[in-house]
């Protein structure tokens, strides 16, 4: 994963990568079982 001072975007993480990628995981935990939305017709 890339990292920077400089701020942050999806794909780049900032200072605060331990806890981005906590609550990434805690949220991905939370909806496990969620049905999937599927795309409209």
């Amino acid at each position: 994963m890339a990292t920077t001072d400089q701020g942050e975007t999806p794909l780049i993480y900032g200072q605060n990568l331990r806890e981005s990628v906590l609550k990434r995981m805690a949220l991905m935990e939370a909806h496990r079982d969620d049905e999937p939305l599927g795309r409209p017709a």
